[in-house]
């Protein structure tokens, strides 16, 4: 479920400020979140969207494929083999085409059980999070704990099949999915928020050239 509104009326207790270290679950992802502390609470303004869900093991593999995609090493590398098994196959090479599908198969396995293997890994990403975005940025819960990050942290927003992720770098980050918007208002109130904080270049622009859901 989610809510937008408007106006904060104060941050909650136990919230801590990240400004150099990981808030959010990465690969691997660390065995607990960090420990939040109490802040000041000097209030936020401005529009605020808060989801709350519990990510499922689908939708967790489904993100590591689609980081796990776009990786520039990958997919380099399988055109490469590629281009080793037309070539055996027409020069009668045999082991160029056996190099290639053992590549293929590797690639396969890996895709089959890498996802899994990190769920089972990451048990903080397994429980219900409830995230706050807002003008100040992120207050990403994870079990009841809360850490306040800030824009600057992340890098890029990329639209999934049914799902967002806040990258930092080239890191698996933040898996938000849409079906935690209770509306197509609360969504479009989200990308506005990204729109505003995060380098067009790396925000708008990533979501607009990544390919639909």
């Amino acid at each position: 479920m989610t809510s937008v509104s408007g106006q904060g009326k104060g941050a909650p207790d136990k919230r801590q400020d990240h400004r150099g270290e990981a808030p959010v679950p990465a690969s691997p992802v660390p065995a607990s979140p960090v420990p939040a502390s109490p802040v000041p609470a000097g209030g936020t303004r401005g529009l605020t969207v808060s989801v709350e869900f519990t990510l499922t093991r689908q939708e967790f593999q489904l993100a590591q494929r689609q980081m796990m995609l776009r990786s520039l090493l990958i997919a380099g590398l399988s055109g490469l083999m590629v281009a080793i098994v037309i070539a055996g196959i027409v020069t009668g090479n045999g082991s160029a085409v056996v190099i290639g599908i053992f590549w293929f198969v590797l690639i396969g396995l890996v895709f089959s059980f890498a996802p899994g293997s990190a769920w089972r890994r990451n048990p903080v990403v397994q429980g219900v999070q409830r995230h706050t975005f807002g003008e100040f940025g992120s207050d990403l819960s994870f079990s009841g704990r809360v850490t306040r990050v800030e824009w600057e942290y992340f890098t890029q927003l990329v639209k999934g099949p049914g799902a967002y992720q806040l990258l930092r770098g080239k890191k698996f980050g933040l898996v938000v999915p849409r079906r935690a918007f209770r509306s197509g208002h609360d969504d479009q109130a989200f990308i506005e928020l990204v729109g505003r904080h995060l380098p067009p270049r790396r925000g708008l622009q990533a979501l607009r050239k990544a390919p639909r859901a």
